[in-house]
């Protein structure tokens, strides 16, 4: 018996597929949810939530990179389009 995905496997799938510059279907980024509570008192996290919570900033991370990657692409390919339009500008 195979069990579903856990959210988190298929962001990672997702993360690993490689996108499209461009793409109007990529998602939009969710606001990362902290998971330990940050409490005066409060226990610590426990090491599993540490993990977790690394493994969400890193997909963050990528995330990140890879917008900011695509933006650069698009910023170039926007100038050197205005340029071989308006050579002079």
């Amino acid at each position: 018996m195979s069990a579903a995905p856990q959210p988190q496997q298929q962001q990672q799938q997702q993360m690993q597929q490689p996108q499209m510059m461009g793409n109007p279907q990529q998602p939009a980024m969710a606001a990362p949810t902290p998971m330990t509570n940050p409490v005066r008192g409060a226990a610590p996290p426990t090491p599993a939530q540490l993990v977790a919570e690394r493994q969400q900033n890193l997909m963050t991370i990528k995330q990140l990179q890879q917008t900011l990657e695509a933006a650069q692409q698009k910023d170039i390919h926007l100038k050197a389009l205005v340029f071989s339009v308006f050579p002079y500008v």
